[in-house]
């Protein structure tokens, strides 16, 4: 079937399970679009749809707030209530597939537009009709079967931190009935087999090794977004993810599996317009004047990182992946220095701050560089007025084949300002490199 034109939603499952929802399509849609409403809805199977120029409700951030609220670069956004004209505060974020449980089976779908491709927010309990049906917290589910085949593109653009895969936002209900959601980070997906951990009353996290599960991504593939995939939970295994023109490929929390991913920074058959928003056109390797034209409408050309290494509390493993196509001399670049741009490498570290400091938390092999001009980058430089940091002195990463600094053996890559940390015996020397 289609729908079209459609002023709220597209197709809804509500407290039902069992549904197979397969070959539809969908297009210019006001709300979420497939949508999975109170959070008890399982064992349905959501395949081979799409999806097409869906849009959000209500505002999708106050600036006005600052730093701490609904700002372009804050993780934390604003929470708001249910009022009249938005009866669902999380259709300020629409996505063109909006999963309040993830015990489903997601195969084969393709998202094009929304604030978010596919939006999986953290419900600690059953919403609306099912408020109060504590048999498991929807927040902590695991797909039934890998989330796998699906597709997003011309997405993510409405916030730094959004992605054609969202594994985030908040979605609570009140006593007294109010609907309060916050598309920025929050509660987290704390994924687990036992279905009662976070309900009231129950532990609060999933920390019994033999109950916790990883929520697990296949065969899936995102361009033209802000990042390919924002995952604010616990625990994922992300395998063989294809992202092309994307500024970042993704942002995972908690312990995450790499496998077989290909991320081309960009295409170099892809040369998009400004936006109508900004004025002129970045030829000379200038950002618009400050005011000129909203961020968000120039970020896709500020740069683009392969991965990110985060700054404290996680354990990646990023293994045969390939990164393509990620040079400082892209013509397109804002924000450059004579004809290099500033923002580009295949890794990024997080390493701007002296409290939220690394532990040994990353580890690669089987890398693979196709036409990079950077291997590394750390978010602030010696020059910068931050200066050399305490997590840019600790920042580190086990090479464990050497294909990451392509000495043909097992190594460990840390900061050059950490002095000689490196000296494990007489007979080691540094290998010093502008990455």
């Amino acid at each position: 079937s289609s729908v079209h034109d459609s002023y709220f939603r597209c197709y809804a499952i509500n407290g039902t399970h069992g549904v197979l929802l397969s070959e539809n399509t969908a297009y210019n849609a006001i709300g979420h679009c497939y949508f999975l409403e109170d959070g008890v809805e399982e064992n349905n199977t959501i395949s081979y749809n799409q999806a097409a120029l869906v849009h959000a409700l209500g505002p999708y951030q106050n600036p006005s707030l600052g730093l701490n609220g609904d700002s372009w670069w804050s993780q934390y956004l604003s929470w708001y209530t249910n009022i009249a004209t938005l009866i669902l505060p999380s259709d300020m974020a629409a996505g063109c597939f909006y999963f309040t449980n993830t015990y489903n089976d997601v195969v084969g779908n393709a998202a094009s537009g929304g604030w978010a491709g596919y939006a999986l927010p953290a419900l600690a309990v059953p919403v609306k009709l099912h408020y109060g049906q504590n048999t498991m917290s929807p927040r902590n589910r695991p797909f039934r079967t890998p989330f796998r085949g699906n597709s997003a593109h011309s997405t993510g653009f409405w916030w730094n931190t959004a992605g054609g895969i969202y594994v985030g936002g908040e979605l609570q209900q009140l006593a007294d009935g109010t609907l309060s959601y916050t598309s920025g980070r929050s509660a987290t997906h704390d994924t687990c087999s036992n279905k009662l951990i976070g309900l009231p009353g129950q532990t609060a996290g999933c920390w019994d090794l033999g109950q916790q599960m990883y929520l697990q991504f296949t065969d899936n593939k995102v361009f033209l977004s802000n990042r390919g995939m924002q995952h604010w939970g616990e625990r994922s295994e992300i395998v063989r993810f294809e992202l092309h023109d994307v500024g970042l490929s993704m942002n995972v929390f908690g312990k995450v599996w790499i496998d077989s991913m290909l991320m081309e920074c960009r295409q170099g058959n892809h040369n998009p317009t400004w936006f109508a928003g900004c004025a002129g056109a970045p030829v000379d390797g200038r950002a618009p004047g400050w005011g000129s034209c909203n961020v968000r409408d120039y970020q896709f050309f500020t740069g683009m990182g392969g991965f990110q290494w985060y700054d404290v509390g996680q354990l990646h493993i990023v293994t045969n992946s390939t990164f393509r196509n990620c040079m400082n001399s892209w013509k397109r670049c804002v924000y450059g220095t004579g004809s290099l741009c500033n923002n580009v490498a295949a890794f990024t570290s997080l390493t701007h701050s002296d409290q939220f400091v690394p532990e040994i938390m990353q580890v690669t092999s089987g890398l693979i560089f196709e036409n990079v001009s950077a291997v590394w980058q750390f978010s602030t430089a010696t020059s910068g007025p931050q200066g050399v940091t305490v997590s840019g002195r600790l920042q580190n990463w086990f090479d464990d084949d050497g294909s990451a600094a392509r000495i043909g053996g097992r190594g460990m890559i840390g900061s050059a300002w950490a002095n000689e940390w490196w000296k494990y015996n007489d007979a080691c020397t540094p290998d010093k490199r502008a990455w």
